[in-house]
């Protein structure tokens, strides 16, 4: 399988590239020998990848990228440019490792960035990143936590045991579901119940649901 990726790096630019060994590749570009570019511009991490069966149409879809604006390689990132899904917006994507993840947001556009390696130097995007921490079980944990149930399609994960009301200030605005081969990050306004059918055979283990009131939060299953 070859990979066409985008990292964001330390000054808040994006590189593009392909491999066909994601895992080696990302190890590289963190290390300084990925690329000449994440030599000099530190990679903070992996915010997306597409998947192709040949080098050829890898190696163009990395052209095409490349050419976008920063504005479009930031609505790539969420999944849509111009209004349309290039890609399966919650696509997987396969982690290196099974570290636990660390998952930090932008307070300034809500773009969500899911870390598997450690890094001392601080993660920006708009304005440096805040790193989400998991709230403990508490009188709220009701009312946010990630629970499996049946819908009309299959199986899925509802937020909250009655499930969480959306407000201005208060909504679910991504859940993360964690599995064996990877992770689905799924982003939800405030007009959307939170509410992530779950894709045959997706074996998941751990779900992140995050509120804009009151944090994040975690069930493992």
């Amino acid at each position: 399988m070859n990979y066409t990726y985008i990292v964001n790096c330390e000054d808040g630019t994006y590189y593009t590239g392909w491999t066909n060994d994601l895992h080696k590749r990302m190890h590289n570009h963190f290390i300084g020998s990925g690329a000449k570019y994440t030599k000099s511009h530190k990679m903070l991490g992996l915010v997306y990848y597409e998947e192709h069966e040949d080098k050829i149409t890898c190696m163009q879809r990395e052209y095409q990228i490349k050419k976008l604006k920063r504005g479009e390689k930031e609505m790539l990132v969420k999944g849509i440019v111009e209004g349309k899904e290039l890609l399966d917006s919650d696509k997987i994507h396969h982690l290196s490792d099974k570290s636990e993840m660390k998952i930090y947001r932008c307070n300034k556009c809500g773009r969500v960035l899911v870390s598997i390696f450690e890094t001392n130097h601080p993660l920006k995007c708009c304005e440096e990143m805040e790193l989400l921490k998991v709230h403990e079980e508490d009188e709220l944990f009701d009312n946010h936590s990630p629970i499996i149930a049946r819908g009309y399609n299959g199986i899925r994960v509802e937020i909250g045991e009655d499930i969480h009301q959306n407000y201005d200030d208060d909504y679910i605005s991504f859940v993360i579901l964690v599995s064996d081969s990877g992770y689905r990050i799924s982003y939800l306004s405030k007009e959307d119940k939170p509410i992530v059918d779950i894709y045959p055979n997706e074996h998941v283990k751990k779900v992140y649901s995050y509120c804009t009131k009151h944090g994040l939060w975690k069930v493992s299953i």
